[in-house]
């Protein structure tokens, strides 16, 4: 063990629908009329499967309802406009999003350096727009002073460790660079052999007698 709470476990393919579980506990810990400020980093230098659940989540929060405005610091590309230039020359964010054709989804990306980006995302959550109901944020690995800062100004932020192939030390690392800074990091493990048993309709299997339940914890509330 970690010593990370477990709030979700995924198989290895994202999908809106897979995270739909975890989408319902984001909204759950949402306080009525104000935004949830959300963040995923992985566990190690891998970032491709953080990534692509932190897009999954976004579309499965729209897809129930919620105003997602997602900020992909981790890949978004550099070669426009993104929440740096939206907090340090002003820029307007609905000159740097994209929209989801299909949801109340927005996209931006770090902007012109992924350093910086981390440096505005502290402010960032002063400038958005009062209907924006989530915040999510695909971080990059938590190894820096700049994203353990820009981690603080979230109200959660989400592991996104995968069996097998994270390494348990980094996830510790991870786990106690933000306890350090205040604050209290959960884990989401993608482990495509264990959602299966779990359910089992999947891959139309049954479940077998005695099988190891995995019960996450709640969703940890804002602030």
């Amino acid at each position: 063990s970690s010593g990370g709470e477990l709030v979700a476990l995924l198989p290895e393919i994202a999908t809106a629908s897979d995270v739909r579980d975890l989408a319902i506990a984001v909204r759950a810990v949402q306080v009525p009329g104000t935004t949830l400020h959300l963040g995923l980093a992985p566990v190690g230098e891998d970032l491709t499967s953080c990534a692509a659940w932190t897009r999954a989540l976004a579309e499965s929060l729209a897809d129930g309802g919620a105003s997602v405005l997602l900020v992909d610091i981790a890949n978004g590309a550099t070669d426009g406009p993104g929440i740096t230039e939206v907090v340090r020359e002003r820029t307007s964010l609905s000159d740097v999003v994209t929209y989801d054709d299909d949801r109340s989804l927005a996209v931006v990306g770090p902007g012109s350096d992924r350093i910086q980006a981390l440096q505005a995302l502290v402010t960032l959550p002063t400038v958005l727009p009062s209907d924006v109901d989530v915040l999510l944020v695909a971080l990059p690995q938590i190894v820096t002073r700049s994203a353990v800062n820009a981690s603080r100004v979230l109200d959660q932020v989400l592991f996104v460790a995968e069996a097998n192939l994270s390494q348990r030390v980094e996830l510790m690392a991870s786990l106690d660079a933000l306890r350090v800074a205040g604050c209290s990091p959960q884990v989401v493990l993608v482990d495509a052999g264990t959602y299966r048993a779990l359910r089992p309709d999947t891959a139309g299997e049954g479940r077998e007698r005695g099988a190891i339940r995995i019960d996450p914890v709640p969703l940890a509330g804002a602030g």
